[in-house]
């Protein structure tokens, strides 16, 4: 689809993969249209090769439109002789079963994705306090018509009325809370794994809205990679 949009070249580096934008093109929504309209009817491999021609899925393309990403984890573990993820091993140690130890390696990357496991410990660290909305369920009391039935001399033998009483209504009211969170003092900063506070090198020279939490990158990262290779083995 990038290709058909004009948006990616592989002998073009101005037009690289990581950089490709397919909104509002019409040639690479004819082929997800393709795609889609197929629905179950057809075998994936089937559908894949009528839209592009080729049947065989593989993680090329996703490597490739990481790599920018991988290339900036790799030069900061060197800047900061600091290693960013873990290695779990390899759990395909079952003949004709290592699709489980991929899906085993999945599962643990994303639990370990979730979860803090880490909180700071050291010196440099401060108390602040931090404050975080809450929804908060209010009830007021309002007037309400309820309807009502009694038998008559009517057919059919029933008749309504109708009574005003008071009732409690739900609301949900949206509140501001303080809590006391620690932090690193100013000049310093948590490192990759969140556990320390270091010095901070460019805490004045760049905002901090840009910068990118590695370890949380790098996470992403084996979790795409572990998916596409994965999909090899079916």
């Amino acid at each position: 689809m990038c290709r058909a949009a004009g948006q990616y070249d592989a002998n073009n580096p101005a037009y690289p993969l990581h950089k490709c934008d397919i909104y509002r093109s019409k040639d690479a929504g004819r082929i997800l249209e393709q795609l889609m309209e197929k629905g179950s009817s057809l075998p994936w491999r089937e559908t894949l090769f009528q839209a592009t021609g080729e049947s065989k899925l593989d993680g090329s393309a996703m490597r490739d439109y990481f790599r920018p990403l991988e290339e900036w984890l790799r030069n900061e573990n060197l800047r900061t002789q600091e290693y960013v993820g873990w290695e779990i091993g390899n759990l395909c140690f079952i003949v004709g079963l290592g699709n489980i130890g991929m899906l085993i390696r999945l599962w643990i990357l994303g639990i370990t994705a979730s979860v803090v496991l880490c909180e700071l410990t050291g010196d440099h660290i401060c108390e602040v306090e931090e404050r975080y909305p809450v929804n908060v369920t209010e009830y007021s009391w309002r007037n309400a018509t309820l309807r009502g039935y009694k038998w008559c001399m009517v057919f059919p033998p029933r008749c309504s009325f109708y009574t005003v009483k008071a009732v409690q209504v739900p609301e949900i009211v949206e509140k501001y809370e303080t809590r006391v969170v620690k932090k690193c003092c100013p000049g310093f900063s948590e490192n990759m794994k969140h556990d320390a506070c270091v010095p901070c090198m460019k805490c004045f020279e760049e905002p901090a809205e840009t910068k990118a939490d590695a370890y949380a990158i790098q996470v992403f990262v084996e979790m795409i990679a572990l998916m596409v290779r994965s999909i090899n083995y079916f």
